[in-house]
């Protein structure tokens, strides 16, 4: 998506320095106003890209002809300002449009992201988008064609309505808003790390949309790759660590610290501590204390499968913060094979 660093400088002398007296802040905010509306753009290609049944000129033909073979069409801003604004004379125009052919409906949208809005120009944009609605629906009625046409308010990124509604201020009705959930249906699953070929408990949920696909479509991709049983650190490393017990600093002293290799190891965080001198021992200990090292920041990164020529840049707290943010590859690996085996099944059929 679009990034702020990419944008042109922003005006020093437009409205946001006169408002609030800082040119530097004045360019900062002009340019990220530009890289949000930027990113919206960028979204709508996004889900016209993405969309197998994207309506072509000749379809929209058809469409008003009453000649469109079923089926769900997404129709790309540009079709609808060269085409279909000219036939209903409407001066407003959504982000995109879904004509859903076997059901007659037609869903006017306008694209939003995040969770609240300027609601002085949402307001613009709902009356926007209602009207051209209004207006696409007296035109179809006047070429017989009983479609029920809708405005929509979309929120990719939000799945709670409730919440849309209550960001546009209670501008737009439950019914008018949208999630996404409509064109898409969802795998859900968490994934445990150490059935990935990690040697680490990392429980992480895994979310998947496919177009018009069915609930936990990928769900078999997944599960087939898993391993019955948790990888441990015996088995990733074997004798290399030299140390049969390795300790990580714990968030608070009612949590165990203390690890051996043959069980998988505990999350990997983004902090890495040497061994607290007042730290009490834990009765899940899996041995005192005097016997256990912290693993490095290398060790660390194998635990989390990064390949042993991955190279880190910034200081030891940034190196440490990183490793324990990612995202194993091998876990990464495994949706991304299950992916690939998926999209090749579908291709086929």
């Amino acid at each position: 998506m679009a990034r702020i660093s990419e944008r042109r400088p922003g005006r020093e002398d437009g409205g946001f320095t006169r408002t609030f007296g800082d040119a530097g802040l004045g360019a900062l905010l002009s340019m990220t106003h530009a890289t949000s509306i930027s990113a919206g753009t960028e979204l709508e290609k996004q889900i016209q890209s993405l969309h197998a049944n994207l309506m072509t000129a000749e379809q929209l033909g058809q469409f008003l002809k009453n000649a469109l073979p079923n089926g769900k069409y997404v129709m790309a801003k540009d079709l609808i300002r060269k085409h279909l604004k000219p036939i209903i004379n409407s001066s407003h125009e959504p982000d995109f449009i879904v004509i859903v052919v076997d059901g007659e409906k037609v869903f006017v949208v306008e694209v939003k992201d995040g969770d609240a809005f300027d609601t002085k120009k949402a307001a613009g944009e709902v009356a926007s988008v209602r009207a051209f609605a209004a207006s696409l629906h007296s035109f179809l009625l006047g070429i017989n064609l009983a479609y029920s046409v809708e405005a929509k308010i979309c929120c990719f990124n939000q799945e709670d309505k409730d919440r849309i509604v209550a960001g546009l201020k209670g501008r737009i009705t439950r019914r008018e808003a949208m999630t996404g959930r409509e064109f898409y249906r969802l795998t859900e699953t968490l994934l445990d790390a150490s059935l990935c070929g990690v040697p680490q408990r990392r429980i992480r949920l895994i979310v998947v949309g496919v177009l018009d696909g069915e609930p936990g479509e990928l769900l078999p991709f997944l599960q087939k790759r898993l391993s019955p049983k948790p990888r441990t650190m015996r088995e990733h490393f074997g004798t290399s660590l030299g140390t049969e017990y390795y300790y990580r600093h714990p968030r608070n002293y009612s949590r165990r610290a203390i690890y051996g290799l043959d069980e998988p190891s505990a999350t990997i965080r983004g902090v890495n501590r040497p061994i607290a001198p007042n730290y009490p021992g834990h009765p899940l200990d899996a041995a005192p204390k005097s016997l256990a090292r912290p693993l490095t920041a290398k060790e660390r990164a194998l635990t989390q499968s990064f390949p042993a020529s991955y190279r880190w840049a910034g200081n030891k707290t940034a190196v440490e913060q990183m490793i324990g943010n990612a995202v194993p590859p091998n876990l990464g690996m495994v949706v991304g094979q299950a992916l690939k085996e998926w999209m090749g099944q579908r291709a086929g059929q």
